[in-house]
């Protein structure tokens, strides 16, 4: 490897990897409540470790771009303060010839980020969801509680936890019963995990049933009892929702083709390409922000160009604020992809131009 290479790409790397270990440790700031609430749920250390290093891949794939402009333009910055770039097209090197190292380490992180984004975010994801499981079947009261990872869908849960997560007082279930639309309603005085059993005191259920009458009015079934006691791991297998599997933030590349070929002949809008594209977008951004960071670090004047800088926002602003857009554009499956790849072509063309006229002379 030339030994410009060699200089460019270490001072490239050393910004970048600084960059990418502050939005980790930003991440993990601002994750912080949901690993506290896992922490509640009283796992075991090794498993609060890997439910901690599960949420490092969630950030990755955005922290990967803007490390690679700030990178891009601290580097470029600091060699024409230096009049390094100077230097270099006084013996004959060409702009393009200064630029290229740090353009195809872009495209490298294009790769790397693509991987990230493809198959390790996808896979981290879902093995964070198995371990809030894996607790979950054990100590139910855990997935019982309002600041609870898990979300449970068409049920209503009032409880006042103590003791941790093992046991809570006045609880009040409400739930959904698809199977005669109809809500059922559950009340414990006390629901406490012992001995990896789930016993409860107190106990009413409320139901009702269609009379099959068509002016009748709903039976009504209450139902008290004073103790009841049931595995752990029964209700928590009960409770658990196995639909997420399927979803395409859990989904690698190979299991979203997969799926859309599946589902190429039903009415179903295609949200698995625009997942897809999605993904290919935010890999890309790495090559993209890499070139709006060299254009916007290279100085042929004194002063810095503030017209450069407005111009470089722009850009990155045009490129967020279509990517934030077509997330809300799910039922125009073409025009949602449109708003997630064009950009980039625009970016990358306005970017290409811009240095042509700096290697011109012209800011």
């Amino acid at each position: 490897m030339p030994i410009l290479w060699r200089y460019l790409l270490r001072n490239y790397f050393q910004v970048f990897f600084l960059c990418v270990s502050a939005f980790i440790s930003v991440l993990l700031v601002l994750r912080f409540q949901e690993i506290a609430r896992f922490i509640t749920s009283e796992a075991s250390f090794t498993k609060i470790i890997l439910f901690s290093l599960y949420q490092i891949p969630y950030i990755l794939p955005i922290a990967i771009p803007i490390s690679c402009l700030i990178s891009s333009i601290l580097l470029l910055q600091r060699l024409s303060y230096h009049q390094e770039i100077t230097a270099l097209r006084m013996v004959g090197l060409s702009l393009q010839k200064i630029v290229s190292p740090i353009l195809a380490s872009g495209f490298l992180l294009v790769l790397l980020n693509a991987m990230i984004a493809f198959e390790l975010a996808p896979i981290c994801r879902s093995k964070a969801r198995m371990l809030i499981y894996e607790t979950v079947t054990f100590n139910p009261l855990f997935i019982l509680q309002k600041e609870s990872p898990v979300k449970l869908k068409n049920m209503y849960i009032d409880l006042q936890v103590s003791k941790g997560a093992t046991s809570a007082e006045d609880v009040i279930i409400a739930i959904n019963n698809s199977s005669n639309k109809r809500l059922s309603l559950f009340s414990f005085r006390n629901l406490s995990l012992v001995n990896e059993e789930l016993e409860g005191s107190a106990i009413s259920y409320i139901s009702s049933f269609d009379s099959k009458q068509e002016q009748g009015f709903d039976h009504l079934m209450i139902e008290n009892q004073d103790h009841m006691k049931i595995k752990a791991i029964q209700l928590g297998q009960f409770m658990q929702h196995t639909n997420w599997l399927s979803h395409h933030d859990y989904l690698t590349l190979r299991m979203l083709l997969a799926k859309e070929s599946l589902e190429a002949h039903s009415k179903i809008p295609k949200k698995i390409l625009i997942e897809i594209a999605k993904r290919i977008s935010i890999a890309f951004a790495a090559f993209t922000f890499t070139l709006i960071g060299t254009y916007l670090g290279l100085q042929i004047g004194r002063n810095q160009s503030k017209k450069k800088i407005l111009w470089a926002i722009s850009l990155v602003a045009f490129f967020m604020l279509c990517f934030i857009i077509a997330k809300s554009m799910y039922p125009n499956a073409l025009l949602a992809i449109s708003l997630l790849l064009i950009p980039h072509l625009l970016i990358v063309c306005a970017s290409y131009r811009q240095l042509k006229l700096v290697s011109k002379g012209i800011e």
